[in-house]
């Protein structure tokens, strides 16, 4: 069992790089929309200060993160499904099996829109918090 959960983890690994190379594209147009021109400090420091000052706004970035990582690879786990259910439901003519087809690639399209707006509100939840935590910062 031990080693089942861990080739599922690395399965895991391996489809979340995967989906994130197809889906980059899509963090880099909302990075640029959320913060523009303003890229200092940059995203990833903006996003390191937070992580390390606030416990708070750090789970909320991660829990955000999470939930982007898992919609995204759910785009490649129903693509998938489809395409394979679709070419079972071939050889075996069954209409049945072509609506499971159908079905997977309807919920990749519904996770990709979802992974859309997720990644939006994750560079806007990097910005407000780190915005807000620089306009509460304590005069040392």
């Amino acid at each position: 069992m031990t080693a089942l959960l861990s080739v599922a983890y690395v399965v895991g690994i391996v489809v979340d790089r995967l989906t994130w190379s197809a889906f980059h594209f899509v963090e880099d147009y909302h990075r640029n929309q959320v913060f523009g021109d303003d890229q200092e400090p940059s995203v990833e420091d903006r996003e390191t200060y937070v992580l390390v000052t606030s416990q708070p706004l750090r789970e909320q970035i991660i829990y955000n993160r999470s939930r982007l990582r898992i919609c995204r690879s759910w785009v490649l786990n129903f693509a998938l499904m489809s395409v394979f259910s679709g070419i079972w439901a071939i050889q075996q003519t069954a209409w049945s099996i072509a609506a499971i087809a159908f079905s997977g690639l309807v919920l990749s399209c519904l996770a990709a829109y979802v992974a859309h707006f997720l990644a939006r509100d994750y560079y806007t939840n990097i910005r407000q918090s780190y915005n807000f935590l620089m306009k509460n910062k304590n005069p040392e």
